[in-house]
């Protein structure tokens, strides 16, 4: 029975030698992505401005001159806001790996064999039969792996709007 506890003592020590021994191995991945979307443009405001403008000068009795600007062709420009909407997004993957984690245990039987031979010839029968104690010990391996994986994902998302000044399209279709 002492041997019994001995050998679970072994299988024991051997476990948690092996599970101390085992190191986690991180795995850290990392990705950032941004993604913009332009939204339609909104007119804020419009109004005709001149491109061609005649300069008419007028001289009064006193001897005076009066000078006019006249518009002959006029253009109509617009302040448009354009929408922009930007995602940040960070993803961070963290991959947790412990190496195999060995566990012996050692068992033991035992079973009941005759001492010596027996041969194929006539002899007295005997009351007893002498028996020998032979011992079988068998040791067992198991090994296991863990895994564990962390996924950490942030996304941002920025509303903004570009102000700009420019020229009617319409008068590009000509």
């Amino acid at each position: 029975m002492t041997r019994a506890f001995a050998v679970l003592g072994l299988a024991t020590g051997l476990a948690i030698g092996t599970m101390s021994a085992a190191h986690a191995q991180d795995v850290h991945s990392f990705s950032q992505s941004t993604e913009t979307t332009i939204g339609a443009p909104k007119v804020m405001d419009s109004w005709m401005q001149p491109t061609v403008v005649r300069t008419v000068q007028q001289t009064d009795q006193d001897g005076s001159t009066q000078t006019r600007q006249e518009p002959l062709v006029m253009e109509r420009h617009e302040r448009v806001i354009i929408p922009r909407e930007e995602r940040h997004s960070v993803t961070e993957i963290i991959k947790e790996t412990t190496p195999a984690v060995k566990t012996t245990s050692m068992t033991e039987s035992r079973r009941y064999v005759a001492a010596r031979p027996i041969h194929h010839y006539r002899h007295r029968a005997a009351r007893s039969l002498a028996m020998n104690t032979v011992r079988r010990r068998a040791a067992t391996t198991r090994s296991s792996v863990s895994s564990t994986e962390q996924i950490d994902h942030n996304e941002r998302i920025e509303h903004k709007a570009d102000i700009i000044e420019r020229r009617d399209p319409a008068l590009d279709l000509y």
